[in-house]
């Protein structure tokens, strides 16, 4: 387990973070934080935050599944702080919408479904990590990028709500609604997503100086962690009460901070919470490989198909490529 306190934490002045999905929940924790630590702050999403949010933190009404509204937040932060943010957290999603697998009639087989839980858990995430890339680069400085995965996204859940907010007026794609608690298959997709973009990227991100990570919460409180009509505090304490652990946004915020604290040392860590406690899942996942690979796979894995046959293989294209000019 890492012993993560908040005050543990270094400070952030001089720096710069812009928050997707953070008027509420996990990510407006995470901005209320690093403002108190000294860091500039944005928040993009489609509702404003609480009246009662420090004037530090700048917010900009932003569609998240728009990729020119996103750019459009990015170049609104290098407008008002004068920099691309160093730090960006790409937490914007919702949860999981009815069940498109199940059996449907021959007339709703002729219609594509809804597919926004992926649009905007893996598509916008994925959109907003290259805008953060490019952003870092064209400041030459070294960039921190955290990603909302989820548990869901190592260990898929069938019907269990991981973290959920309120409906409001209007509702905000950017924050998670309340979602059918009965399939998460979609959901646990995206998430699994969201996963492998961090895996993917953790190779790319040293040559730029630009540090991607992942937070993988359980289930956290929120306003309402299931429906309108029971209180997050009535729905905590009989999920405590039965021996099921409970994250707060508070200290998924700390743990996500950890994260952007570390510069490059962060880099590919899946910091897992679950009733408060945190443990990198990636390193462990790492550390076992023998285990859930075998240890004859793991070898030829290590010997030439994973990273080094990556690079020959990298090599043999450019070699291919120059030959056909």
């Amino acid at each position: 387990m890492l012993p993560i306190t908040a005050s543990s934490l270094p400070s952030f002045a001089s720096r710069t973070c812009l928050i997707t999905g953070g008027s509420s929940g996990i990510g407006y924790s995470t901005a209320l934080l690093l403002s108190s630590l000294g860091c500039n702050v944005l928040i993009g999403d489609l509702q404003p935050p609480p009246p009662s949010t420090p004037r530090q933190i700048a917010f900009l009404s932003t569609d998240i599944t728009s990729y020119a509204a996103v750019l459009k937040l990015f170049r609104h932060c290098k407008a008002g702080f004068g920099v691309y943010p160093d730090i960006v957290f790409a937490n914007a999603g919702i949860g999981e919408r009815g069940d498109v697998f199940s059996v449907v009639s021959d007339e709703e087989i002729e219609v594509e479904p809804n597919h926004e839980v992926l649009e905007l858990d893996l598509k916008a995430a994925a959109n907003t990590v290259r805008l953060a890339w490019w952003g870092m680069k064209k400041e030459n400085v070294a960039g921190s990028i955290v990603l909302t995965a989820s548990v869901a996204g190592y260990a898929p859940q069938p019907g269990l709500p991981m973290y959920v907010e309120p409906p409001r007026r209007p509702r905000c794609p950017c924050s998670s609604p309340p979602f059918s608690a009965d399939v998460l298959r979609r959901y646990n997709a995206a998430k699994h997503g969201v996963v492998g973009l961090v895996r993917s990227l953790r190779y790319l991100g040293p040559k730029d100086n630009i540090a991607v990570s992942l937070v993988a919460p359980a289930i956290t409180e929120t306003a309402i962690l299931t429906t309108a009509a029971t209180s997050s505090e009535s729905v905590a304490s009989s999920l405590k009460a039965a021996g099921v652990p409970v994250n707060t946004p508070e200290r998924v915020a700390e743990v996500v901070a950890y994260l952007m604290g570390l510069g490059q040392a962060a880099s590919g860590m899946g910091l897992m919470v679950q009733g408060g406690e945190v443990v990198d899942l990636e390193k462990g996942i790492a550390g076992n490989r023998n285990a859930w690979m075998g240890e004859r796979m793991a070898s030829m894995y290590r010997s030439g198909t994973g990273v080094k046959g990556a690079r020959i293989f990298e090599e043999a294209v450019k070699v291919g490529q120059k030959s056909k000019l």
